[in-house]
């Protein structure tokens, strides 16, 4: 396609050394375009910029695509371990099975309204963008003290349920929920069982939303009441409790870990390019943040 740069001849450079330049270096200063942002190859095409000798380029492209190749890992594990949970539900739910309202696995806690006179500084106040997108520039951070059932704290469970509906798991830092988010809580139901039956039934909550959209639609506490999901008897639950609660832990350390390679490796990319860190140390670093 003729909106894509591609290059055929790297000169002797490393392959991955230059991904991870073109990926840390901005070249928006280049930008050609009027309406709509375009980089002109003949507008960079005599920048010079300093690159290290082929031998620290191969180290430093090792040092972060280790990093790159555990942080997939991870991500991996963490697309599989939901879709094994939904596989053992569902054919325990196939030898017998119960209807329950959806509102009865869980206490489902309304966030509040706390971005308004934000301090910026202490913790972060989860809107539905961040839960999409990840914390950002326009992610709100308030010194405020709320009510620990709108607290969000790695591992627990939280739900949209205003314009873009959907289920997430937190992993990251302790953390103030925001209005238009339930922090869903378990009541006698293992987090795992919480979290998959609910993204279970949550297209049918999406489709009451769509249906309710005049500006941004949503559903109402009584859509819980009236939406059952199917569950695994008491004795079932207990039985795949033993094999999938250890499962769901591991999930939670997953996404932490993949929070923690993430940060380092954004944090080691400037710094290996720019020569102000050298490999050796970055590979410390490295080293620790596997053991």
């Amino acid at each position: 396609m003729n909106t894509v740069l591609y290059a055929k001849n790297l000169f002797g450079n490393d392959m991955r050394f230059a991904y991870y330049w073109f990926l840390a270096t901005d070249l928006s200063a280049y930008n050609s375009g009027s309406v709509q942002p375009m980089l002109n190859r003949n507008y960079i095409a005599h920048v010079a910029i300093d690159v290290p000798p082929l031998s620290e380029q191969q180290g430093i492209a090792a040092t972060l695509a280790a990093l790159d190749d555990k942080i997939k890992s991870n991500q991996r594990l963490i697309g599989l371990i939901p879709e094994l949970i939904r596989a053992r539900v569902n054919a325990s739910l196939e030898l017998r099975k119960e209807s329950v309202p959806a509102s009865s696995m869980a206490r489902f806690v309304n966030g509040g309204a706390y971005t308004k006179d934000a301090t910026g500084t202490g913790r972060m106040v989860i809107r539905i963008a961040d839960l999409n997108s990840g914390p950002g520039p326009s992610t709100v951070y308030n010194d405020l003290d709320v009510p620990e059932e709108k607290t969000a704290r790695p591992g627990d469970i939280l739900m949209s349920w205003s314009g873009s509906l959907g289920v997430y798991r937190w992993a990251r830092d302790e953390a103030i929920v925001n209005q238009h988010i339930f922090r869903v809580i378990p009541s006698g139901y293992p987090a795992w069982l919480v979290f998959d039956r609910v993204e279970a039934v949550i297209e049918i909550f999406q489709a009451i939303a769509k249906d309710k959209a005049t500006t941004m639609g949503h559903i109402q506490r009584g859509h819980l009441d009236s939406t059952f999901v199917d569950l695994p008897t008491s004795d079932a639950i207990r039985q795949l409790d033993a094999d999938l609660g250890p499962l769901w832990q591991r999930l939670l350390l997953s996404e932490q870990e993949v929070l923690k390679l993430v940060s380092l490796r954004d944090v080691l990319l400037p710094e290996l390019l720019s020569g102000r860190l050298r490999v050796p140390e970055a590979e410390r670093a490295v080293e620790e943040a596997f053991a």
